[in-house]
């Protein structure tokens, strides 16, 4: 199943060069429940502006750029260490965060662009 990026929500961030970079992601059904995060995995991936390969895949790896799935408190973090956004030179880079259910099925939840805020 290809996710279609038009149904797709958009949030657009700012990441700040050399500094930590964490977001909080949770699911709510329509009644503002928590949704469930059993059985997904998750990625992120940072897109160049032009649309050609990922710059960066961030998946559960290792603990300077990572995703954790809470199951427990039904959250995902996003965290990217202070030294890997040091590295950033670009300006800005659309990023899309998408899950995988239990049946292989990829889920996009969400979409935007990545605005650097480089150190002066």
């Amino acid at each position: 199943m290809t996710p279609d990026p038009q149904k797709t929500p958009q949030k657009d961030f700012i990441v700040k060069q050399g500094a930590s970079f964490t977001r909080v992601i949770k699911f709510r059904n329509q009644a503002g429940e928590l949704l469930s995060l059993d059985g997904l995995d998750s990625a992120l991936f940072f897109i160049r502006p032009d649309n050609s390969e990922p710059i960066q895949i961030i998946t559960d790896g290792p603990a300077d750029q990572n995703i954790v799935i809470d199951y427990t408190n039904k959250k995902i973090t996003i965290f990217i260490a202070d030294e890997v956004t040091d590295t950033y030179t670009w300006d800005a880079a659309s990023y899309r965060f998408e899950v995988t259910d239990s049946a292989g099925n990829i889920l996009r939840k969400l979409r935007g662009t990545l605005t650097l805020e480089k150190k002066v």
